[in-house]
């Protein structure tokens, strides 16, 4: 069954290494409309698959040795197209970026 529209959390967990060392580093969420997106409890900012800005910025004191959280929170429900997709949640993603992206930069990006 497809998913219902409307609003939702979900929650991911990455692990950081013990010989990985922390950095600044900023979150993209491909798949999602609008919502929020929290990193180990702490809130990073709104989301908008409009733009302008498509990462949030996570500085390296939220980041952990060992286990990480993230929960976004989909205000709009999934997506158009994942909500006609049996593997949605494939669709939406959490990635980690070495640098900020933008809506101009848009064109560039490969999209998961």
């Amino acid at each position: 069954a497809a998913p219902s529209p409307g609003p939702r959390f979900y929650r991911g967990r990455f692990e950081l290494g013990g010989d990985e060392e922390p950095a600044d580093t900023w979150v993209r969420v491909p798949g999602f409309s609008r919502g929020f997106v929290a990193l180990n409890g702490f809130n990073l900012g709104w989301h908008r698959r409009e733009g302008p800005q498509l990462t949030l910025y996570a500085p390296k004191a939220l980041l952990r040795s060992g286990l990480n959280e993230v929960v976004v929170f989909e205000l709009l429900g999934p997506p158009p197209a994942a909500a006609a997709s049996a593997s949605a949640t494939k669709q939406q993603k959490v990635l980690l970026e070495a640098a900020p992206v933008w809506s101009q930069n848009r064109g560039k990006l490969a999209f998961v």
